[in-house]
């Protein structure tokens, strides 16, 4: 017998239409993240709402496919997610200048020691230097305005790295959420990265 594909839901959104319901800075990935953050508060206010559930799950298992526009091209979710979380951090109330981390993450590139695990207790602003990392490392956005009057621009690596790399972020919540298992959770993570490098192989 041959084995039946997995039902796929695909939705495409255009720019052009959700620009209205979003600030002008937002990146089809904020986009994204947004839309996701919806359906889940609308899972959570109606417990019973079989929809949202439905919708959320397919989306972690890469059943669903979110598509957003941007001159025409799709723009990566996991591979280049450029500077935008960084900005939000750097424009809040509180923010304490890590960047001497990216001197550390220089010294290590290209040596056998460039293998690296920053671990932290929670709240202690892993999500935040993860944000730093893709920013000053991703090659498709300028981050050196934000860079500028940090640690990291006195270093002499500092120009030398600035935007140079490929770069891809994970949030590995987003799939434990609604994985049910270590199966499940590897099979998301192949769809969507192959997804991502698929669609911007031209532009790497």
């Amino acid at each position: 017998m041959r084995e039946e594909k997995p039902f796929e839901i695909k939705v495409m959104l255009k720019q052009d239409k959700l620009k209205k319901y979003f600030p002008r800075d937002y990146t089809p990935q904020k986009m994204e993240e947004v839309i996701i953050k919806l359906l889940e508060e609308w899972n959570r206010k109606d417990r019973g709402s079989k929809v949202a559930d439905d919708l959320l799950k397919q989306y972690y298992s890469g059943n669903i496919r979110v598509n957003t526009l941007q001159g025409g091209k799709y723009m990566g979710i996991y591979l280049n997610p450029r500077n935008d979380g960084f900005k939000k951090s750097l424009n809040s109330e509180i923010y304490v200048d890590k960047t001497e981390l990216l001197v550390y993450t220089n010294s290590r590139l290209d040596t056998e020691q460039m293998y690296i695990c920053v671990s932290r207790p929670r709240r202690f602003g892993k999500s935040m230097a993860v944000k730093m990392l893709a920013a000053y490392y991703c090659r498709t956005c300028d981050s050196r305005e934000l860079f500028q009057n940090l640690k990291i621009a006195q270093d002499e690596s500092y120009e030398k790295h600035l935007n140079q790399y490929n770069v891809i972020e994970l949030n590995m919540q987003d799939f434990l959420s609604y994985a049910q298992n270590m199966e499940q959770l590897i099979d998301s993570l192949q769809k969507k990265l192959l997804r991502d490098l698929k669609r911007n192989m031209k532009a790497l």
